[in-house]
């Protein structure tokens, strides 16, 4: 059995053997997932951060102990959560209810806990509830779990954090972005051995993060094509090739790439979308 702790976006824990990948159908990429927030991935991100809104404790401060008095681990968090959300709609979709099962069950176990601690100081309403309901519709009729899940998106999206003007600040954005996607380059570099994948689970996580990042940047690019327009196109470029790798659930061979080409990639990117907050 293989446990995944995330502590963060951009942050993997990973103990225990490789699971057994059970196959999907086919299915067509993640709709936008957009948090409002900042993801804590790692020291960087946290120096990217204007004064009062990072974590404390420098890396492992910023990464482990996620501050529930902290905006941007909040929104985070509750990103993570719409990334498994959105990646479990499309295995339903694919009919593949087990594997969509397991895949919120952690957002349950493992992320909920970190939003829920500051749910009361926030006066936000729980949404353990809806979460649970989602898990429990993957069992039955789709038409069950999609609006199971539309109830779950709704309540996540009143319980995030209230931002200027509706948006976030563009540093804030682009840690999300990058934090999203250096979790991609940890679960693309479990999936592959070589240019196949042997774990279809580290596969399916890539997808959702990456699809996660795409969203983010969709929301963000008016914002950030008056801040630097070619930065924009080479960050849009760029997550352009990851999502035609991991454009469906189920892996295309035809078009992956070694994980050391899909990191090196994701560097590219951060590189460039660092002068947006520059």
């Amino acid at each position: 059995m293989r446990s995944k702790i995330w502590l963060g976006v951009g942050l993997v824990v990973v103990t225990g053997s490789a699971a057994t990948a059970q196959p999907v159908a086919e299915r067509a990429a993640i709709t936008s997932v957009a948090p409002s927030g900042l993801a804590l991935a790692a020291a960087d991100t946290v120096k990217a951060l204007p004064a009062g809104q990072g974590g404390e404790g420098g890396e492992a401060g910023a990464a482990a102990n996620l501050d529930a008095k902290s905006d941007a681990a909040y929104a985070a968090s509750l990103a993570e959560i719409k990334a498994l959300v959105m990646l479990s709609s499309a295995l339903v979709s694919a009919h593949d209810g087990a594997a969509a099962s397991d895949r919120l069950q952690h957002a349950q176990d493992e992320v909920y806990p970190r939003v829920a601690a500051s749910f009361e100081a926030r006066k936000t309403s729980p949404f353990a509830d809806e979460l649970n309901a989602l898990i429990a519709a993957t069992k039955g009729e789709k038409d069950r779990f999609f609006t199971a899940q539309g109830a779950l998106l709704k309540r996540i999206a009143a319980a995030e954090p209230a931002a200027p003007g509706g948006k976030a600040p563009i540093n804030q954005t682009v840690a999300v972005l990058i934090g999203l996607l250096k979790s991609a380059a940890v679960e693309y570099g479990e999936a592959l051995d070589g240019k196949t994948v042997k774990s279809l689970p580290e596969y399916q996580y890539t997808y959702a993060f990456v699809h996660a990042a795409a969203g983010t940047l969709e929301e963000a690019r008016p914002a950030l094509a008056a801040k630097d327009a070619a930065a924009l196109k080479a960050v849009s470029d760029g997550i352009a090739t990851l999502t035609a790798t991991v454009a469906g659930v189920v892996p295309a061979p035809k078009t992956l790439i070694a994980s050391d080409a899909f990191s090196a990639l994701i560097s590219r990117i951060e590189l460039k979308a660092s002068r947006f907050t520059n």
